[in-house]
């Protein structure tokens, strides 16, 4: 199976958000980060960035989910 990114965020709360709001829709997904942000709780020159994965067949759906959940001011201050 294969996973696409579809959404980016630097808030973890959010990130974690996200992945409850799509596991409500028996969507699969993980959370992919380059650092571990219990070690480094500030972003560390772009390292700090999380990536909402979910599987290929699951994009299209998954980023309706979320566009609908959140609202444009909610993504602006992301």
């Amino acid at each position: 199976m294969e996973f696409v990114e579809i959404y980016r965020t630097w808030n973890e709360q959010k990130a974690g958000m996200i992945k409850e709001l799509l596991g409500d829709y028996d969507i699969e997904c993980y959370l992919s980060s380059h650092i571990t942000h219990s070690v480094y709780p500030i972003p560390v020159d772009g390292l700090g960035e999380i990536r909402v994965m979910v599987p290929q067949e699951e994009e299209e759906k998954s980023r309706d989910i979320v566009a609908n959940f959140f609202s444009p001011v909610d993504e602006e201050s992301n």
